[in-house]
């Protein structure tokens, strides 16, 4: 798949999660297949002021991850500008990617994410920022739009005539947030209308949904977020089932403990025993998902502060299958 001048492995995409996609889980993911990975969405004022040593450690974590694209949100365009360029010259991302699509509320209320999809003019110039500060190709994540004001076509059309390389529809209005069905439809329409790359989102969690999604949408890669949580295994899977028509077996629990202790160890090494266990934990209830017990698992997992604490939990849901 071709982002602009940028070629990816494969059709298949981790998508920017807060607060989950960090190094520690794209490596996971990269390690099992996917094609290409985006940051957690970075705030591009928050970029400009971070202190030296925060963005040396940014940029340490991003270019260890290649290919990378790294996204961007704001409603400044001289401030995204700016960040773009830091980006691509401090950070070494591949691609840069603008978020037009985040229904947190926090981030409506500046007028930044989802909101863009309500001031068509502004999310122009922003692109057309963007797409002139930097030499890397740039994208933009969007939904449908708001359920009074459904502008994803009109955006996707903007966008390329602004430049953008790369057109990722999540198929949920702002108001739905990650509730109700994805919309695929928009996902094909747009993918006949424009000719820049189309990646698909929204509802991919198997195999089946991914395959699904190209074959019916026509759209030249699959973005999938929720579907990967506790499961970097749907990319493999899912790359055996495009290529030989079949999806290879799902893990063992065995393998599940392996990958979530190696998940764990990524997490210690960039951020300590405190910080990573605490952060474990979300990812450690997403890999137990279906164990026998489970929950009476999770308060165990909610309660574990060590490395020790969670080495003994694996073990456990290993004793018990």
């Amino acid at each position: 798949m071709n982002i602009g001048s940028y070629h990816t492995n494969n059709k298949l995409i981790l998508a920017p999660m807060a607060s989950i996609t960090d190094h520690s889980f794209r490596q996971v993911c990269r390690e099992e297949g996917c094609g290409l990975v985006f940051s957690e969405m970075i705030s591009a004022r928050a970029m400009l002021e971070y202190p030296p040593e925060k963005l040396d450690k940014l940029a340490f974590l991003i270019r260890q991850d290649k290919p990378i694209a790294v996204q961007l949100f704001g409603s400044d365009r001289q401030v995204m500008g700016r960040a773009a360029e830091v980006a691509e010259s401090y950070l070494q991302a591949d691609i840069i990617d603008i978020n037009m699509g985040c229904p947190a509320r926090k981030i409506l209320k500046n007028k930044e994410g989802g909101w863009l999809l309500r001031d068509i003019n502004h999310a122009a110039l922003i692109m057309e920022e963007l797409v002139q500060r930097v030499n890397i190709p740039v994208s933009i994540k969007i939904r449908k739009g708001w359920e009074d004001c459904q502008t994803a076509l009109e955006i996707s059309r903007l966008a390329e005539e602004k430049g953008i390389k790369a057109v990722t529809i999540h198929g949920r209005t702002v108001e739905q947030g990650f509730s109700g069905q994805a919309d695929w439809e928009i996902i094909k329409k747009i993918k006949e209308k424009i000719n820049i790359t189309v990646i698909g989102n929204g509802d991919v969690f198997t195999p089946y949904d991914a395959k699904r999604m190209l074959d019916y949408c026509g759209c030249d890669g699959v973005m999938i977020a929720r579907g990967a949580l506790g499961n970097p295994w749907i990319f493999p899977r899912t790359l055996s089932l495009l290529e030989y028509g079949v999806a290879t077996p799902p893990p063992s629990f065995e393998e599940k403990m392996e990958k979530a202790l190696h998940h764990l160890e990524l997490l210690l090494t960039f951020k300590g025993e405190a910080r990573a266990t605490k952060e474990m934990r979300k990812h450690a209830h997403w890999y137990v998902k279906y164990a026998k017990g489970a929950n009476a698992i999770r308060k165990e997992i909610n309660k574990a502060t060590t490395r020790q604490d969670f080495i003994e939990i694996f073990n456990k849901i290993l004793a018990g299958q």
